[in-house]
C-alpha cells in the first residue's frame, strides 16, 4: 500500500513544482495563462479580435528608472504602477505581452522607434514622436507640488516661493514653467532629483518643485523623514500614455477601451498601492488639491463607497446603454469627482423615479446625480450648488396651432413625469390644465406624438434628445417656459459633510472640462428647433438685418448662375458669355469675400450683448434672461452659416491662403478619427484604417486637408447605422492633368449607410445641395461637400462620390504627392 501512495504524491509534488515554475517564468510575459479570452466586461468589434487573433505576442517596454511607475529590480524584474496597469490589461484582453528586458529610457526608445518594440509603457504624447508612435489615452497623470524640509515655517503656497534658493534637475523641460511663474527666485541645479532633495537637507536650497509620486516615493526610499509636500503647484503638469508603434491603430482603440473598462475601485487600488506619501495618504489626495478640511478627509476615509440612485431615464443628462452601463453629462461630471476624492460610486439600478425619491428618504441611497432643489425635497435632501442649467420648454404635434406661452394651453391635455418638479410647478401655477402624468419623458412624448396629448411640458435637453433619438417626426420644441431647471446632486439628509466636500469638488472641475462634457453629450444630438412670438419679438430687428443680407446674397448668387446659363445657349456668343460669365461669378465672389469684415461685426455685436445680458441678469428664471440666451443661440447658429458661406466665397475669389508644406495623410486620418471617437462610441460604430502599404506623405494644407477628412469621416458617422463599421483605405493613383500623369494618393472613405441615388450622385458637392437620402431636417446648410471640393481643388487634385457595391456611399480624395 505504500508504493501507490508515495509514487501518488510524487507525482502531486512534480505538478506542484511545474505550475509553480510555470507561474513565476509567466510574470514577465503577462497574459500567457489568458489562452486569448477577452474578459466579458470589455466589448471589441470583430476587427479588433481578429487584430489580436494575428498578434499573439506584443513586445512592451516600460523605463527602469521610472519608479514608482515602473523601475527594474536587482533580480531584472519590473515592478510599479504602469506594470499593474499592463497586467490588468493582459488579463482583460488576453493579449501575452514579452517585456523587452533593457529598461533604459535612450535605448528601448529608439529599439520602438526601429520596431523592435511594439509598445512603450510611460511615454508623454508629444508632438515630434507622433511620426513614430500613436498615444492611447493618459493613464498616468503627475501634478507638481512645493517640498520643503518639515520644520520650515515659511512657505505655505505657491505665492510664498519668490525670492527662495530652488534646487532644479539639470536639463528638465519644467525649469522654463517655474522660472515663468517665479522670475525672482535663485536657480540651484543639480544632476537629479535625489540631489535636488539632499540640496534641501543641506541647506543649499530651500524648496523643490516636482512631481508628487516621485519624489514621494523617494522620500520613502530614503528615509528623509524630515522633508514633505506643503502646496500643490500645477495640476496634471505631467501625462503619460502607452505610446503604439504607428501601423498598429488597431492596437491603440484595443488599449483605449481596455483602460476604459477599469472600474473606478481597479483605479484606486493601483493609486494605494503606488502612489502614496511616506505620511501614508494618496498622492495628489483630496486634502492637496480640494482643501478638505481635517473632518471632510476623515469623514471619506469612513464612506469610500457611495451608492447613486436614479431611474435612468433621463438622457442626455442621466441615463444607461444597452449594457446597463451609467452614461450622460451627470456621469462625466460623477467620474471626474469621484477620481478626485477617491471614491467609489455605484449606481444601483432598476428602480423608478418615486422608488428612488424613497430610496434617499429612507438613507437606502446616498445620492441623486441631478434633482432640482424644491422647498418639498429639502425636507429629506441636501444639494450641492447647481452645476446644470436647462430650461423648462413646452413640446406639441407640428400641425398644432401656434402658442405663445403656458397660458395658451388653458384647459388642454398637458403631460409631465410623475415626481419631477414639473409636476409641483404645473399643480400650483396652472390649474386649469387637464394635466396627466407619466412614468417617463419618453412615454409622455410617445403619447403626444400618437395624438393623446395637446402638449407635454419638460426639460430642453431631455425632450430634444428623445424627440431626435425616436424619430418623433410629428414633434416640435414649440415654445418656452418661464421655468428653468438647475441641476444639483442630491445627497441624503444626515451627510452635510458629503454636499461641503462635493461642492469643492464641482469648484475644481474647469471651463475647458465642464465644455467638453457638453459638447460630448450635447453638440450633436441636441437640435432647437423653436419659433416662438417672444424671441420672434426680441429678435425681429436683428432677422430682419441678417435676412435682408442673405437675401442679397442669395439673389446675386442665383441672378449670376442664371446668367450663365442663358449665355450658354447662345451658341454664337459662347467665348463671350463665358467670359463675362466667369466675370460675373468672380465679382460675386470676391463682393462676398471683401464684406466679410461688414457681416461678422454685426454679428459679434449682436452674440456679444445677448452674452452680456445672460451674464448680467442673476435670475435665469426670469423671462428677460431667456430671451437673451434664446436670442444668443439662434445668433450662433447664424454665425456658423455665414462663416461657411463667407469661406466658401473667398476659396471661389482666390483669397484663401494655403500654407503647402509636406504632411502625412495617413497621420492626418488617425488624428480626426481620435477626435471622433466620443461619437463613434455614442453610435458603437468602427473605424477600420487599412494599412497603406503605399507613400502617404503629400504637399498640403494640413489643416484644410482635416477639414475635409473630419468633414467626410463626421457624414460617414452620421448616416451609418449602429454596430457598422467605416473604411478608410489608401491606394496609389495616376491622376490625368492636362496631356500628362501626376501620381497622387487616393483616400477612400466607405460608410455603410443609405448611399446616394444614382441621378444625385453628380451633384452631391454642389452648394446648398444635399442628398433626398439624407436630408434630415436637421438644419444643414448643403455647403460641407462643396467647400471640400474648393479646398481639393486648390490642391490640384479631385474628389468624387460613388455608391459602395454592398451598401452605403464611397467619398474618394486624390492628392498628388507633390
Amino acid at each position: 500500500m505504500k508504493c501507490p501512495l508515495t509514487k501518488t504524491r510524487l507525482n502531486f509534488l512534480i505538478c506542484l513544482v511545474l505550475v509553480l515554475v510555470l507561474f513565476i517564468g509567466g510574470r514577465q510575459a503577462y497574459g500567457q495563462t489568458q489562452s486569448g479570452r477577452i474578459s466579458r466586461g470589455l466589448t471589441l468589434s470583430t476587427e479588433e479580435r481578429s487584430w489580436l487573433k494575428k498578434h499573439p505576442e506584443i513586445v512592451i517596454a516600460f523605463d527602469g528608472d521610472f519608479a514608482p511607475f515602473s523601475s527594474l529590480t536587482p533580480e531584472k524584474v519590473f515592478v510599479g504602477y504602469a506594470v499593474d496597469v499592463v497586467d490588468l490589461i493582459s488579463q482583460r484582453t488576453g493579449i501575452k505581452f514579452r517585456v523587452h528586458p533593457d529598461g533604459v529610457w535612450k535605448s528601448l526608445y529608439e529599439s520602438a522607434q526601429n520596431k523592435e518594440v511594439d509598445v512603450v509603457a510611460e511615454m508623454t504624447p508629444r508632438e515630434d514622436r507622433k511620426e513614430w508612435f500613436s498615444f492611447t489615452e493618459p493613464y498616468i497623470f503627475q501634478s507638481s507640488y512645493i517640498f520643503t524640509k518639515t520644520m520650515d515655517d515659511r512657505i505655505h503656497a505657491p505665492d510664498d516661493v519668490h525670492g527662495f534658493r530652488v534646487s532644479m534637475v539639470d536639463g528638465y523641460n519644467v525649469n522654463k514653467s517655474i522660472l515663468a511663474d517665479f522670475p525672482d527666485i535663485i536657480p540651484v541645479y543639480v544632476k537629479d532629483t535625489t540631489e535636488a532633495l539632499n540640496a534641501i537637507i543641506d541647506n543649499r536650497a530651500d524648496l523643490h518643485i516636482g512631481s508628487r509620486a516621485i519624489v514621494e516615493h523617494l522620500i520613502r526610499q530614503h528615509a528623509l523623514d524630515n522633508l514633505h509636500a506643503v502646496s500643490l503647484w500645477r495640476k496634471d503638469v505631467s501625462i503619460n500614455a502607452f505610446g503604439v508603434r504607428k501601423d498598429w491603430p488597431e492596437l491603440v482603440s484595443i488599449l483605449n477601451k481596455t483602460l476604459a473598462s477599469f472600474s473606478n475601485k481597479e483605479w484606486i487600488a493601483l493609486r494605494n498601492k503606488w502612489l502614496y506619501s511616506s505620511s501614508g495618504e494618496a498622492v495628489d489626495s483630496p486634502e492637496m488639491t480640494l482643501n478638505l478640511t481635517a473632518e471632510e478627509r476623515e469623514w471619506l476615509k469612513k464612506h469610500p463607497v457611495i451608492r447613486l440612485g436614479d431611474d435612468f431615464a433621463w438622457p442626455p443628462f442621466v441615463f444607461k446603454n444597452e449594457k446597463g452601463k451609467f452614461l450622460g453629462i451627470a456621469s462625466s461630471y460623477l467620474e471626474i469627482i469621484s477620481k478626485e476624492l477617491l471614491i467609489d460610486v455605484q449606481p444601483i439600478m432598476g428602480l423608478t423615479w418615486e422608488q428612488v425619491l424613497d430610496g434617499i428618504k429612507n438613507q437606502r441611497i446616498d445620492i441623486m446625480p441631478a434633482v432640482v432643489q424644491t422647498p418639498e425635497r429639502e425636507s429629506y435632501m441636501r444639494f450641492t450648488k447647481p452645476y446644470i442649467t436647462s430650461p423648462i420648454i413646452v413640446a406639441t404635434r407640428k400641425q398644432y396651432k401656434y402658442i405663445d406661452d403656458l397660458n395658451d394651453l388653458t384647459g388642454k391635455r398637458v403631460g409631465t413625469v410623475k415626481g419631477f418638479v414639473t409636476e409641483s410647478y404645473l399643480t400650483r401655477d396652472h390649474p386649469s390644465f387637464k394635466l396627466i402624468i407619466f412614468p417617463s419623458v419618453l412615454m409622455g412624448l410617445e403619447a403626444l406624438n400618437n395624438g393623446y396629448l395637446d402638449a407635454f411640458v419638460g426639460n430642453l435637453g431631455v425632450v430634444t434628445y428623445e424627440i431626435e433619438h425616436n424619430d418623433f417626426d410629428q414633434l416640435k420644441i414649440a415654445a418656452p417656459t418661464p421655468y428653468a431647471m438647475d441641476l444639483s446632486i442630491g445627497v441624503r439628509k444626515d451627510w452635510p459633510e458629503l454636499v461641503s466636500v462635493l461642492d469643492k469638488a464641482l469648484d475644481s472641475i474647469g471651463e475647458y472640462e465642464r465644455t467638453t462634457i457638453e459638447n460630448r453629450w450635447m453638440s450633436v444630438t441636441v437640435y432647437f428647433g423653436t419659433r416662438l412670438s417672444t424671441i420672434v419679438r426680441w429678435a425681429v430687428p436683428v432677422a430682419i438685418g441678417i435676412f435682408l443680407i442673405f437675401g442679397l446674397i442669395l439673389y446675386w448668387n442665383r441672378r449670376m448662375d442664371r446668367e450663365i446659363k442663358e449665355r450658354k445657349l447662345l451658341e454664337t456668343e459662347l467665348v463671350v458669355a463665358r467670359q463675362k460669365a466667369e466675370q460675373a461669378n468672380q465679382a460675386k465672389s470676391e463682393f462676398l469675400a471683401n464684406i466679410s469684415h461688414e457681416l461678422r461685426n454685426p454679428m459679434h455685436q449682436i452674440l456679444s450683448y445677448s452674452k452680456y445680458g445672460v451674464d448680467k441678469i442673476d435670475k435665469p428664471k426670469e423671462k428677460l434672461w431667456h430671451y437673451f440666451n434664446s436670442t444668443r443661440k439662434a445668433a450662433e447658429k447664424l454665425m456658423v452659416l455665414l462663416n461657411a458661406l463667407l469661406d466658401l466665397s473667398k476659396m471661389e475669389s482666390g483669397k484663401m491662403d494655403y500654407n503647402m508644406e509636406l504632411n502625412n495623410a495617413y497621420q492626418i486620418v488617425n488624428e480626426i478619427v481620435s477626435e471622433l471617437y466620443p461619437a463613434l462610441e455614442e453610435k458603437n460604430l468602427s473605424i477600420e484604417i487599412k494599412d497603406p502599404g503605399v507613400p502617404t506623405k503629400v504637399v498640403c494644407d494640413f489643416y484644410k486637408l482635416s477639414q475635409v477628412v473630419r468633414n467626410l469621416l463626421s457624414n460617414a458617422i452620421k448616416f451609418t447605422p449602429e454596430n457598422k463599421c467605416i473604411e478608410v483605405d489608401f491606394a496609389l493613383h495616376q491622376l490625368k492633368n492636362g496631356n500628362g500623369i501626376t501620381p497622387s494618393l487616393k483616400i477612400s472613405i466607405r460608410d455603410q449607410g443609405v448611399g446616394i441615388p444614382e441621378n444625385e450622385v453628380d451633384f452631391v458637392f454642389n452648394k446648398f445641395t444635399q442628398s433626398s437620402k439624407t436630408k434630415t431636417g436637421a438644419g444643414g446648410t448643403g455647403l460641407g461637400l462643396a467647400i471640400c471640393l474648393e479646398i481639393i481643388k486648390a490642391h490640384g487634385g479631385k474628389i468624387w462620390a460613388e455608391n459602395n457595391s454592398g451598401a452605403g456611399a464611397v467619398f474618394n480624395i486624390v492628392i498628388p504627392y507633390t
